[in-house]
């Protein structure tokens, strides 16, 4: 903190600049850190110099307009910069809009016809999975994953609404039986690996439970 209120008269190249004890500080932390914890400091070094670098970009920038010099220093990137164009594959993303398009107006219209009270939430994960996985080269595993845990998922309701939310008559029995399946669901999304798996297991249980502040299960529809 004493290092960024310093009132001194700035330049250019004092926007990379770090306090001097900034490396052995971290140093002596590391040395007394466990492997996870060197990880775990190597981000906050990362993110403490760049809130100090932008700390002291705003100071100079702040500088130079109080003395009328609107010009940008070389070493601040501006917002105009121009990079190298990167590929861009216009086929996929014309054919997965267009597929986005289709699976929605198909969901939707099954929803209006078929009359099912509850049909909006088929159009509403038909449109969201369709988005998704436009992005992807290979969607089909990611869509089995999907597939199973949707059916996973409609098990876990089954059992929720109709042999537990029956016994449950206030809202900390609610949280306390909605505990092990979310919190075991959020838990797989901290692995890359289960992170589909648990998405699919959290977002698609609570959609199916339809929780709100007035409990009425329609079992029929």
């Amino acid at each position: 903190i004493h290092f960024l209120e310093q009132k001194d008269q700035m330049t250019d190249e004092n926007i990379l600049q770090l306090p001097d004890e900034f490396e052995n500080d971290f140093l002596n932390l590391n040395d007394s850190a466990s492997e996870h914890q060197q990880v775990l400091l190597a981000a906050m070094k990362m993110d403490v110099r760049h809130f100090i670098s932008n700390v002291l970009a705003v100071k100079v920038l702040w500088q130079r307009i109080k003395q009328g010099n609107k010009e940008i220093p070389d070493n601040i990137t501006p917002m105009t910069t121009t990079y190298p164009s990167l590929h861009r594959d216009h086929g996929v993303a014309v054919r997965g809009g267009i597929s986005a398009v289709l699976i929605t107006f198909i969901v939707t219209g099954v929803w209006i016809l078929s009359g099912w009270k509850a049909g909006f939430m088929m159009a509403q994960i038909g449109a969201v999975t369709a988005c998704i996985l436009t992005a992807l080269d290979n969607p089909v595993p990611v869509l089995r994953i999907f597939i199973w845990g949707s059916v996973a998922s409609a098990v876990l309701v089954f059992i929720y609404a109709f042999g537990i939310f029956p016994h449950v008559t206030t809202f900390w029995e609610l949280g306390l039986v909605l505990l092990p399946m979310f919190l075991f669901a959020v838990s797989m999304m901290a692995n890359q690996a289960l992170m589909p798996v648990g998405m699919v297991l959290g977002i698609n249980t609570m959609m199916g439970l339809n929780l709100h502040n007035a409990y009425s299960m329609d079992a029929v529809s």
